[in-house]
């Protein structure tokens, strides 16, 4: 996804007039806009964002499962020496 953003914006730095041959993009605002408007338009980068967005919500699940699974070791193990202690 790097790569494709610093293509773009290598694209929007070099942009120039077919006429004059003056740059397209003179200030930092216009710049940005034209990166992102490529960026949108890029049917690549916005599956790479689908892409990072699921394996984001992955992650976010995985790492609740792992915390349940803590949590349910820990009182399983609280329970098993309540049980040791108690005599059972």
């Amino acid at each position: 996804m790097q790569t494709i953003k610093h293509a773009a914006l290598s694209e929007v730095l070099t942009a120039r007039f077919e006429i004059n041959l003056k740059l397209r993009y003179t200030n930092d605002d216009q710049r940005k806009i034209a990166v992102e408007e490529m960026l949108t338009d890029d049917v690549n980068c916005q599956g790479l964002k689908v892409q990072r967005s699921v394996k984001v919500v992955e992650q976010s699940l995985l790492l609740s499962e792992v915390e349940y699974q803590r949590r349910r070791h820990k009182s399983l193990a609280t329970l098993v020496l309540f049980l040791a202690n108690k005599g059972v």
